[in-house]
């Protein structure tokens, strides 16, 4: 793995830190209203987003993934690909989307 750098830290160690900090901020965001008799996982995992949102659904065996959809079409679909589409396709569990409603652009009277 890499060197330390010229001040002593790893890029392992900052991945670590990101992640640490990441899984704080997402244990302190608040619950939604109706899911209290739901158990609800929040972690953060490190790699392709796909492959690990498909190697935690197998690894815990998860009953349900939902993952949010950006509506992306053409070539920006091509180059950046889906991970809801993939997941999707490769989930060993139902998929749920969901996207993000449609902006509309009111002129003012």
């Amino acid at each position: 793995f890499p060197e330390p750098n010229m001040m002593g830290t790893s890029m392992n160690d900052l991945v670590a830190d990101m992640q640490s900090l990441a899984q704080k901020q997402l244990e302190e965001m608040p619950g939604l209203p109706g899911t209290e008799n739901l158990k609800i996982v929040r972690e953060v995992c490190v790699g392709p987003a796909f492959l690990e949102i498909i190697r935690y659904a197998k690894k815990t065996e998860i009953d349900l993934i939902v993952i949010g959809t950006h509506g992306r079409t053409g070539l920006k679909h091509m180059l950046l690909g889906s991970v809801a589409e993939k997941v999707v396709r490769k989930a060993p569990c139902p998929v749920l989307t969901v996207s993000h409603p449609e902006r509309e652009f009111v002129m003012p009277t």
